[in-house]
C-alpha cells in the first residue's frame, strides 16, 4: 500500500472535508454544544446526556449509559481533565462492575473536554498510524501498545513531531487520521 505524504495542506484538505460532510459536522457541533452547555462533570443531568451523545455519535457500544455517567461523575474528573492527567482516561475506561474496558469512549470523553491534551484512539486512527510508522519509523519502540494511553499519547506527538504538524492540535490530527484510516482499511 501506498501511504498519501502527510503535510500541512493534507491535514487541511481532511479537515475541510470533514466540515464539508454534513452528518460528520453536525455530530461534531452537536457535541461541541453539549459540552458548551454541560462544561464540568458534577450534574449527574449534564454527564448522562454527554455520554449518550458522545456514545451515539461515535458508536463506542457503551450500553450501561447510567452506570458510566455515575462512574464519571464518581471519579470527580474536572482538575484532571483541565491539566490533561493520561491516567483519567484508563479510569474511566472500566467503570466499577464493569467487565468490558471503553477504552475508545474514554479517549473521546476526554478529548471532547479538553482537545490539547487528550487524542481521540480508535481503530482507524490506530491502524493509519501503524502504518505510516512501519514506513518512517517516527516512533523507536517497535510495535507500541496502542491501548496504552501514555504510549498512544506519545506515539501520535511523535508522528505530528516527524511530519512538523506542530499548528494542529489533536483534534484536528484525528479527522485526518480518522477519514484517511477508514479509506485505506476498509478498501
Amino acid at each position: 500500500m501506498v501511504l498519501i505524504d502527510v503535510t500541512r495542506q493534507t491535514i487541511n484538505e481532511y479537515n475541510d472535508k470533514f466540515i464539508q460532510d454534513s452528518d460528520y459536522h453536525r455530530s461534531d457541533a452537536s457535541i461541541e454544544a453539549l459540552i458548551l452547555a454541560f462544561p464540568d462533570n458534577e450534574s449527574a443531568k449534564g454527564i448522562l446526556l454527554k455520554v449518550a451523545v458522545i456514545n451515539a455519535l461515535y458508536s463506542t457500544n457503551v450500553f450501561d449509559l447510567l452506570g458510566m455517567a455515575a462512574h464519571i461523575r464518581n471519579l470527580g474528573i474536572d482538575d484532571r481533565l483541565r491539566i490533561g492527567d493520561p491516567a483519567l482516561v484508563a479510569e474511566i475506561a472500566i467503570p466499577p462492575k464493569g467487565k468490558r474496558r471503553f477504552y475508545s469512549f474514554a479517549t473521546k470523553y476526554c478529548s471532547w473536554h479538553n482537545r490539547k491534551d487528550y487524542p481521540i484512539y480508535d481503530s482507524f486512527t490506530s491502524y493509519v498510524l501503524t502504518q505510516y510508522n512501519q514506513r518512517d519509523k517516527f516512533f523507536p519502540l517497535g510495535k507500541p501498545d496502542l491501548r496504552n494511553y501514555t504510549v498512544y499519547k506519545s506515539f501520535i506527538g511523535a508522528f505530528r513531531d516527524y511530519y512538523h504538524l506542530e499548528e494542529f492540535d489533536f483534534k484536528q490530527l484525528d479527522k485526518f487520521l480518522w477519514q484517511y484510516g477508514k479509506e485505506i482499511k476498509t478498501v
